[in-house]
């Protein structure tokens, strides 16, 4: 195949998963009912404080509305608009929300589940608890403290570590001795789901890099599109002008962190579906 059939064949498939993502829109994104006596119900039960169930869905329902995002802004245009530094924002928040969502419901053995879930809980409240944290700093950097809402604001943050801590022990309690690891989880489900390469997994997982590298350092972006042999890819498009995405790898990356959300989504939909209805056993 040459490169520009090899481009031509991405883009259609990048079509399809845009389609698809525009067609489902918002539908479901409120958790449906957990049935009583199910496999997630009694995952329900062994975790307080942030139900399995939650956590699962956060990212489900998360994945969804990027992934929606990202096709209106495809579909903005009527032969889509190709834009990877928006696109690698959008994609990097779908991959986190569907992987996580996966990792903690794939596993039969509900102790390796509950280990999971405790690790992904501990994370959660570590975050909540910087984001306070910074907050606290720069607004006391910048003469806008006030005592009474700090006061509160520390007595919030002192929670969020005591169910840091405690999701840390049961963590440990299900056998489970790894902290959470981003990367890790990322890699995971692109091993999980793109098994026609054995390196895809690594490759998703490169790619889920480098797309927070693409939104996040401006620098990157002239060395992903040429930059490094002091060349943009600035060759007109063929199909709506812009002079974005003119080269078969950028449009690869772009189809490899699309497809592998949308089917980790999928798949992490198709287990929640099954253990919100299985009975326990």
């Amino acid at each position: 195949m040459n490169p520009t059939t090899a481009e031509e064949d991405a883009y259609a498939r990048i079509a399809k998963w845009m389609k698809e993502a525009l067609a489902e829109g918002l539908d479901g994104v409120e958790p449906p009912d957990i049935e009583p006596g199910s496999s997630l119900a009694k995952d329900d039960e062994l975790t307080p404080g942030l139900r399995a169930s939650e956590l699962a869905w956060i990212g489900i329902s998360a994945a969804r509305e990027h992934l929606y995002a990202a096709a209106l802004i495809w579909y903005s245009h009527p032969n889509g608009v190709t834009m990877p530094t928006a696109y690698g924002t959008l994609l990097r928040t779908a991959a986190i929300g569907a992987s996580n969502a996966y990792w903690i419901l794939k596993p039969h053995n509900r102790d390796e589940r509950l280990g999971r879930v405790f690790a992904l809980a501990e994370e959660n409240f570590k975050h909540a608890n910087d984001m306070i944290e910074e907050a606290l700093e720069t607004a006391n950097a910048m003469g806008f403290a006030d005592a009474k809402v700090m006061r509160r604001e520390r007595e919030k943050a002192a929670r969020w570590v005591e169910y840091r801590e405690s999701a840390k022990r049961r963590r440990i309690a299900r056998g489970n001795s790894s902290k959470f690891v981003q990367t890790r989880v990322i890699r995971w489900a692109g091993s999980q789901l793109l098994t026609d390469d054995a390196s895809n997994g690594g490759n998703y997982a490169l790619i889920w890099r480098f797309s927070s590298a693409d939104a996040h350092a401006l620098s990157w972006q002239r060395m992903i599109r040429g930059g490094a042999s002091g060349a943009l890819a600035a060759a007109p498009s063929r199909r709506d002008g812009t002079k974005l995405m003119r080269d078969t790898q950028s449009t690869d990356d772009l189809l490899l962190l699309l497809e592998t959300a949308k089917l980790t989504n999928i798949h992490a939909l198709a287990l929640y579906e099954q253990r919100r209805r299985a009975p326990d056993s």
